[in-house]
């Protein structure tokens, strides 16, 4: 990697506890292919290290990945630094999960919603074969989140149905800490009889928007809560619970499916994490942090895109409603905008300096349009 291109990512040493010089140079080297869209595989992460032999590059990223790179706690706080989130916030939780061989590999990702985009706050591996989460390990994500970042007030927690149980929502209702979660068809009492929550609202299609925002505390997994239900598209029940009755329950639950796009810019649509060839977990969270690193350099540079020509946007029509979105995700025009940096200019001085400015800058910093990477990201 040339000097110059390392420096355009220098800012990444914020997100790291201490570096020595040997361990940044490989975490810029191991970005880099990860931004060119190369394959992580070891031989790969290294590929564009100088002066060093063929057979150097697998053993210059094993030791890279077995060493203690993440601290998560200077990580967190640096993510959110960058992105300027000093209060609310909205959480997301889910897994990821897939085979390499015989092993399962499992993660359990905590993110937040920056634009309608998550990114990756804290992270577990589960050794459970793949399936799902416990209790403890959901309690122990956002209690580690809660004692290390006590100065963001958590606005919701969003989870799948998998995450309902008894113990976490328990643990959420006792802490004090909003959530809306999709539940499974299971059985709700309103203190007088039990009944599964599929034989409640039977008028549904009669409804507008074809919903129910139950104000009535209903005790579902053992819990006081609130019940939401709607009919989707298929004419299937979409069951929410809160803490809280809330008229906006499912517009704010959207933002969940953020978690599930960020999966796929880690996979097949991005960075390409199932082709690791990786089974060991400790080298797995730790490449995890790398793509994370390269994921947050495509955000940031997105979003800079969308603020000197905005991205288009399309309709979306459902539940007699219409919403905005845009075509394309703040990843994938920054990473796509990075692919043609590092394809065509990577020795351009200029361009690179200039690229390292941006990186640095504040999220909604003002681009002086004189700078020769303003009107590269103008003919993008």
């Amino acid at each position: 990697m040339t000097k110059i291109a390392r420096k355009a990512v220098t800012f990444i040493k914020k997100f790291f506890k201490s570096l020595n010089l040997s361990t940044f140079n490989k975490i810029c080297t191991a970005v880099q292919a990860l931004l060119n869209h190369e394959e992580p595989t070891l031989y790969k992460l290294n590929l564009n290290a100088s002066k060093i032999k063929k057979q150097s590059h697998e053993q210059n990223s094993r030791r890279m990945l077995d060493s203690d790179l993440i601290d998560f706690k200077t990580y967190a706080k640096s993510v959110l630094a960058y992105f300027d989130i000093t209060s609310n916030i909205v959480l997301t939780i889910d897994r990821t999960n897939y085979m390499f061989g015989a092993s399962a590999i499992n993660y359990l990702v905590l993110s937040f919603v920056y634009k309608n985009t998550s990114i990756p706050i804290y992270w577990l591996m589960l050794d459970n074969k793949g399936g799902s989460s416990n209790s403890e390990q959901r309690i122990d994500l956002i209690s580690w989140f809660s004692s290390n970042v006590p100065e963001i007030t958590i606005e919701h927690i969003l989870a799948d149905r998998e995450f309902p149980s008894a113990e976490f929502l328990h643990y959420l209702l006792e802490q004090h800490i909003p959530f809306i979660m999709r539940s499974k068809n299971v059985m709700s009492s309103d203190g007088a009889k039990k009944i599964k929550l599929s034989k409640l609202y039977h008028n549904l299609e009669n409804l507008p928007h074809h919903t129910k925002i139950d104000d009535q505390v209903r005790r579902i997994y053992n819990n006081r809560v609130y019940l939401h239900t709607r009919l989707n598209d298929k004419n299937e029940r979409i069951y929410l619970i809160s803490n809280k009755s809330n008229i906006n329950a499912f517009q704010i639950y959207r933002k969940r499916w953020t978690i599930e796009n960020m999966f796929g810019k880690f996979k097949t649509k991005g960075t390409k994490l199932e082709s690791s060839h990786i089974s060991n977990h400790h080298r797995l969270s730790n490449l995890f942090g790398l793509m994370a690193m390269a994921y947050i350099i495509s955000v940031k540079i997105g979003n800079v895109i969308d603020s000197i020509k905005p991205i288009k946007t399309k309709i979306i029509k459902e539940h007699g409603k219409t919403r905005y979105t845009k075509e394309f995700s703040l990843f994938n025009v920054g990473f796509n905008f990075l692919k043609n940096i590092l394809t065509n200019y990577l020795i351009n001085k200029v361009v690179i300096k200039q690229l390292y400015k941006l990186l640095n800058l504040p999220p909604n910093a003002r681009i002086t349009k004189r700078l020769a990477i303003y009107k590269i990201m103008t003919n993008f």
